[in-house]
């Protein structure tokens, strides 16, 4: 036998040794059945009990699986991007994965390196002030003109309430601004902070309707997007939009409003960010807050190494469990007056920005980003409604008054 066989026989072997390895760590579902497509061969995987049905077709089998015994979740989300594996629904994927979670632990697992270095830079990314200035520019300033392709048309980047099956984005973000305001419960001239205002949707509702909003940012190509959208609205006399830190703010308002900022503030501040709330309140005044939050079961893990998002998408981000909200909020002397969860609602927003990035995919190119990014941006949206689907994640929004 030639060397020539006996290297493709050697390669043979270990080929299906790492791929009976593989499969074997799959073999374990509680639930759901996937199918799995790799070098023309199709296994398939039946949990113990029915579930969601879904494909993944491996296109490069040893990359793949460098990538996902090396650096586990993270490697299987980088794997995706670099076209490695392919599925007809990434959505049903990344849930059934999810729910049989705990049955995935040897693959999910990265290498102690892997993780180190992964801490190292997420730590790189933590949010001082000149870090939380270049964590929002590198995700809000990739330009108006993207986030137009795919928001609703009133730029609204936050969960959406949906009062029925019928309603458009637009109608659900609305329902959004206006639920805020009936928690907060403004007199007319009240003074309302709004901390990360965003392309300025609240700040509009919320002027409309004869209140006075100072509203901050980090990001000067939303903050520029959200003063001409005040302007074309008449409302600049009733509305300041500023390029600043809040840690830097100072005076004192009849209410504060935050939708979905603090998950930006990173974990080692958000001690800080709740004194500064509780400065910036009037006694008796009242915060509202949007939060996308963890669940207590995941929490522990989670906080020991950045995930997918925090490594390409929001660096120097961190969810909170929902206990770690009160336990704070009770710190700093806030009574919690109303906490309500919209989950599913946000799965729903979710659903409905991938279909619009979908249908703009072209016009993305168009604008220069690769087919990565692309890809990166559709496992973002897909891994974030799979993690609402299977309650991992949920949205709060609270209502907090400050106490004597």
């Amino acid at each position: 036998m030639s060397t020539l066989q006996t290297q493709s026989i050697e390669r043979l072997n270990l080929y299906k040794g790492v791929l009976d390895d593989f499969l074997s760590r799959l073999d374990c579902l509680e639930q759901g059945t996937l199918e799995i497509e790799t070098n023309g061969h199709l296994f398939i995987l039946n949990g113990k009990v029915p579930g969601n049905t879904a494909r993944i077709n491996i296109r490069s089998f040893t990359a793949f699986i460098k990538r996902l015994y090396t650096k586990g979740d993270l490697g299987f989300a980088e794997s995706y991007m670099a076209e490695e594996w392919d599925t007809p629904d990434l959505t049903t994927l990344l849930v059934l994965l999810g729910e049989n979670r705990h049955r995935f632990t040897r693959l999910r697992r990265a290498s102690r390196l892997s993780n180190l270095a992964n801490r190292i830079h997420h730590w790189s990314n933590r949010n001082t002030r000149q870090g939380s200035s270049r964590n929002i520019e590198a995700h809000y300033d990739l330009g108006n003109e993207f986030y137009r392709l795919w928001l609703d048309t009133g730029m609204t980047y936050s969960c959406g309430l949906f009062h029925s099956e019928q309603d458009t984005l637009e109608q659900a973000q609305q329902h959004k601004y206006q639920r805020i305001l009936d928690l907060i419960q403004p007199k007319v001239g009240a003074s309302v902070l709004e901390i990360g205002c965003g392309w300025g949707g609240f700040a509009e509702m919320a002027a409309a309707n004869q209140i006075k909003v100072d509203g901050v940012s980090l990001s000067p190509a939303q903050l520029e997007w959200a003063n001409r959208r005040i302007q074309r609205q008449g409302l600049a006399e009733s509305v300041e939009l500023k390029l600043t830190d809040y840690r830097d703010l100072s005076g004192q308002y009849d209410h504060v409003v935050s939708i979905e900022m603090f998950e930006a503030v990173g974990e080692a501040y958000w001690d800080e960010y709740f004194g500064k709330l509780s400065t910036l309140l009037k006694t008796n005044g009242t915060a509202a807050l949007q939060v996308i939050t963890i669940s207590e079961e995941a929490y522990t893990s989670y906080r020991k190494k950045p995930d997918f998002i925090q490594r390409y998408i929001f660096p120097g981000g961190m969810l909170p469990a929902v206990s770690r909200l009160k336990s704070l909020a009770e710190k700093h002397r806030f009574e919690l007056v109303e906490d309500d969860s919209f989950g599913l609602d946000y799965a729903k927003t979710l659903e409905k920005w991938q279909l619009n990035f979908n249908q703009a995919k072209d016009k993305v190119f168009a604008q220069g980003f690769d087919p990565q990014f692309i890809r990166m941006w559709q496992y973002y949206l897909s891994y974030c409604e799979a993690g609402f689907l299977i309650k991992r994640l949920n949205l709060h929004q609270i209502l907090l008054r400050k106490l004597l």
